[in-house]
């Protein structure tokens, strides 16, 4: 990679993107990209497994921030009944045509999960639910300018509030966060996600994760570069920044247990999986 990438700042402002145009940018062949066709299989074994195990039904599944549609679309194709909300129009738009290029239907809605009510309800109750993606850190955070660790904190523990209050009697909570590695040494971290090329440009894409531990923050600038072919002189610098909560593992699961989840299940260092640390919890009886 050429090592001016990184020497723009002075000479050309950032552009301000959403965060479909920035994720749907990744290229396939990113690691976590390939995971998720993998989590799909996982998933789906795992449900089997339970139910074999506990002769239990794992058939109705509620997706909650389903971004652009991993696992879900997946998921109806193993012949699961699947519901999908995500607090972003965008993304619940960009969702909508990814089913149709995928040619399955999966009901959606714009919808903010920390609230679980109405058609979700009346589409209830769910013998599992999903969050994945560390989704569940952005909740009552994600695209706003101030951060109130309190806020955030009150907002996570509302919205497993609201999944458990949809969930059946003993069912499945899946859910993923920023997993142990990550928080062991909170410096500046750069990662680089990869290049993709259009008909003018090399578009460079990486991100750069900040930790403020003392304010529970967790900050990602989402950066993508784009270098002229014919120049090499890079054109635009476009960002996506979010803000989500430190949320530790002993915390998630004191939460879980305050909203009547209990945990049956734990992963760390998942094969692929890196980003993320995984639970599944139970809902009490």
């Amino acid at each position: 990679m050429n090592s001016n990438l990184f020497r723009f700042q002075e000479e050309i402002p950032l552009i301000y993107e959403s965060v479909v145009d920035f994720w749907e940018s990744i290229p396939r062949d990113w690691p976590k990209c390939k995971y998720d066709v993998q989590l799909v299989d996982d998933l789906d074994k795992f449900f089997k497994e339970y139910c074999e195990k506990n002769n239990n039904v794992i058939n109705r599944i509620l997706d909650c921030g389903c971004g652009a549609g991993n696992p879900s679309i997946g998921l109806i194709n193993k012949g699961y009944e699947i519901f999908c909300v995500d607090a972003d129009p965008n993304m619940v738009e960009r969702f909508r045509k990814n089913c149709i290029e995928a040619k399955v239907e999966i009901p959606v809605i714009a919808y903010d999960w920390r609230d679980l009510n109405g058609d979700v309800i009346n589409n209830g109750p769910f013998d599992a639910a999903i969050c994945r993606g560390n989704s569940l850190i952005y909740a009552g955070c994600w695209d706003r300018e101030s951060f109130i660790p309190n806020a955030a904190a009150k907002a996570i523990q509302n919205s497993l509030n609201h999944i458990s209050s949809v969930l059946k009697p003993e069912g499945l909570f899946y859910v993923d966060i920023t997993g142990r590695k990550e928080y062991a040494d909170t410096k500046p971290k750069l990662e680089i996600v990869g290049m993709r090329e259009t008909d003018q440009h090399y578009v460079f894409i990486y991100w750069i994760n900040e930790y403020y531990p003392e304010k529970r923050t967790r900050l990602v600038h989402a950066r993508r570069i784009f270098e002229s072919k014919i120049t090499k002189r890079i054109e635009k610098v476009t960002e996506y920044t979010f803000t989500g909560y430190m949320l530790y593992h002993d915390e998630l699961q004191q939460m879980a247990n305050d909203a009547g989840l209990s945990l049956i299940k734990a992963y760390q260092e998942v094969p692929a999986e890196w980003l993320y640390d995984i639970f599944i919890f139970q809902k009490k009886k």
